[in-house]
Parts: structure tokens; sequence; C-alpha cells
């Protein structure tokens, strides 16, 4: 009797634990996600210098612009509150159109050179949001909406000035310690044409004469701020990766009116030898202007060239870079020009095709910067080949020249 009653009990025992592992019940639940998602330059912080305070600045930048054309801008800028600043500086015009600074430089006349005074007011609007949340300092680092004024007050081509009043919206940024950087988009109301020889007075509010145009200005920066004197380099450089190939889309260069447009766009396609310090590049620039009275222009530039990173092996051996687009490099290079316009004849041609070739050696510096930017720069020697019919001489003719070429964008 005793076995029967403590087999029923333990028969008890077995059903109540089945029963309870039936009684088990699963749920579901989701958590919202606390992380932020962070804007680019707040996770590169200590390379914009987002949380570095700052009141005052001078900087010195080159000018390329379709509009502004080709020079350099000295300035000094204030904040006048956390939001607002102000802006002094004088703009020494070397070209109208934006041409090699080097170039210029070389055959520079110290009475050929347009000087301007401009001022410019800039609100940077998200600038008070962020520094509540911590994430931005009271600098110049931001989003900005500005108003500008600038006068012409030295034009070597004609005795008349002239006004230009314009309002931008725009990126600004330092750059580690001293590097400074201005994107933007225009929009400009002139008097006197800046990028035109004439001297005519122009009714400084018709629609006729408005101009949205891109901007960019890059160069060096001194103010206020505390130095750091170990900047996270590799936060900022693509130091150790090995990159195999890459494409490059310049930042376009426009400028459009009711009465001209001009847009310049570049891409380039680079790719190494082997596994050598070597690599080939095909580079191509497209332009486009049209002008009312002047008809409709086109050029394509086709640029090949050969590039020796001749560093690269010395930093591979002491483990301070990788096998990729970074250093300076020697190039050799061989550029083909087609030019064209839709009338007939062309004011130093008698032909609606026109074509120069150019053949290049010179010393550059590339370097890929948090990823998906490059900046590449190179210093030239160079031969132009000039077919007869752009001189109206006998047989054709070439000229020899220094230049320099600056791109910045991004890769894929």
């Amino acid at each position: 009797m005793k076995r029967e009653i403590l087999a029923l009990c333990m028969l008890s025992l077995i059903w109540n634990s089945v029963s309870a592992q039936d009684s088990l019940t699963v749920s579901f639940s989701e958590e919202q996600d606390t992380l932020v998602k962070q804007r680019f330059i707040d996770r590169h912080e200590n390379v914009f210098m987002t949380k570095v305070p700052t009141k005052s600045m001078v900087k010195l930048s080159a000018v390329d612009s379709r509009f502004a054309g080709t020079g350099i801008f000295a300035s000094y800028e204030h904040k006048i509150l956390p939001s607002w600043s102000l802006e002094a500086g004088v703009y020494a015009q070397l070209l109208m159109i934006n041409n090699s600074l080097v170039s210029e430089l070389r055959k520079l006349k110290t009475e050929n050179i347009s000087y301007w005074a401009i001022v410019k007011a800039r609100w940077y609007f998200d600038m008070r949001r962020r520094m509540q949340l911590g994430l931005n300092s009271n600098n110049f680092t931001g989003m900005y909406l500005g108003m500008n004024y600038e006068y012409l007050w030295k034009n070597p081509y004609t005795r008349v000035t002239g006004h230009v009043l314009g309002l931008t919206l725009g990126f600004k940024t330092r750059f580690l310690n001293h590097g400074n950087l201005d994107l933007g988009i225009n929009l400009y109301s002139r008097q006197l044409g800046w990028g035109t020889m004439n001297g005519d007075y122009q009714s400084i509010f018709k629609p006729k004469y408005f101009v949205l145009s891109t901007h960019k200005t890059y160069g060096i920066a001194f103010g206020d701020w505390k130095r750091n004197p170990n900047p996270t380099v590799c936060d900022v450089l693509v130091c150790d990766e090995d990159i195999l190939s890459q494409w490059k889309f310049g930042l376009p260069d426009i400028s459009i009116s009711l009465t001209k447009q001009l847009v310049a766009v570049t891409a380039a396609y680079e790719r190494k030898i082997g596994k050598t310090p070597l690599s080939i590049q095909l580079m191509n620039e497209s332009t486009l202007s049209s002008y009312t009275n002047s008809g409709l222009f086109g050029s394509i530039l086709t640029d090949l060239q050969l590039r020796y990173y001749f560093l690269q092996s010395l930093r591979l051996r002491k483990g301070l870079g990788g096998s990729n687009f970074s250093g300076l490099y020697l190039v050799g290079a061989a550029e083909y020009y087609q030019g064209w316009n839709a009338k007939e004849k062309f004011s130093y041609s008698n032909n609606r095709y026109y074509a120069m070739q150019t053949a290049k050696l010179g010393l550059g510096f590339q370097q890929r910067l948090l990823s998906k930017v490059f900046i590449d720069g190179a210093l030239f020697y160079q031969e132009n080949y000039i077919p007869r019919s752009w001189n109206n001489s006998l047989g054709r003719s070439k000229n020899r020249q220094f230049s320099s070429k600056l791109t910045i964008g991004f890769t894929l």
C-alpha cells in the first residue's frame, strides 16, 4: 500500500511539473534606442574644432569661383553675439575668371589687380541651440546665412567703380589648428558686373542682373583659440587603409543669371598599378557657358596622368601609412582641350571648333580626409601646343608656363 501511495505522489509531482512548464508565457518588448544620431562634424569634433571657443580670427584665403574670379582675400571676423559675426576685408582680384593662382601670381603686375572692400554679416542660425545641447562652443563652425556688401574701389580696366549686394547660405568651419574652409551658395545683385570688363553702370535691383553662384574659399586662420599641440591626425586622414581605386568628383562651380550661365563639373578615376606606388588617373572637366549677346560656348578638358607617390614605400616600411592615394607625388600628364562655340566665328579663331594639347610635369599632394573627402593640389611646369587658327600665324606654336590646380570634392 505504501508503494502505491508513493507512486501516486511521484506521478502527481511529475504532472504538476509538466503542467507548470506548459503554463509559461513568452512575451516580446521593444526598447527605444537612446543613441542620438550625430551630425558629421560632431563625429569629428577634434577635426572641426566644434567645442573650441573663439570670438575672433584673421584669415588669409584663396578664392576660386566662376563669379568672383581668382584672387586672395584677407579679412578679420569677430563674434558680436553667439549667433552673429561681422567680417571686414580686402579682396585682391588677380583675374576676373577662375584660373591657375600660381600662373597669375607669376605674371602678376600690381597695376592689373582689382581691389574690393568687403563687409559681411553672418547669422549662425543653429549655433545657440547647439550650444545649449553641448555640441558647440561659441565659435565659427556651422551653417549660416550671410549678408554681403562689396565695393570695387580700384579697377585697372576702367575708372568706373561698382557695388555688389549679396545673400549667402553657407557652411563654415575651422580645420585642425589653422585650417579654414567656407562653402556656400550666393545670390548677388550687382551694379558693376564682377567678372565683366566693361564699365557700364547697371541698376542694382533689376532682376536681369541677379546672379546665383557657388563659392569656395580655403586658407589659413589665426585667432584667440588654444592651439592643440597633438591633433588626432588619423581621425582626419586616411592613414593605414589600402585603396586600389577611387572615383573623385570635384565640387561643381556654378554661376547663373538671366543673361549669363556658367557651369563646370569635374570627375576623375584613379587606379593603382599593381602593388607599386604608381597610379594612373583619367580626369574630365566639362564647362558650359551661355551669354545673351555672344551665344553658347562649351569645352571639354581630358587629362591623363601618371603619378608616383615617392614616399609611400618608406611610410609603409615605417608603419606610418597604407598603400593608398595619400601623400606627395611626382606627376607627368598629357591634356587635350576641345572647345566649341555655337556661332560660326570665334573672337580669336575662324573655326567653330578649336583644340589645344598640353604636356605637364609637376609635384603634387593628395590626401583622403574623413573617408569620403579628398583634396588634391599640384604645381606644374607645362608646354601648350597652340594650333595655327588661334594665333593666325604659320604652323603651330607653343608656350611655356607654370600653373597650379587645386580640387576639393568627394570620393566613391
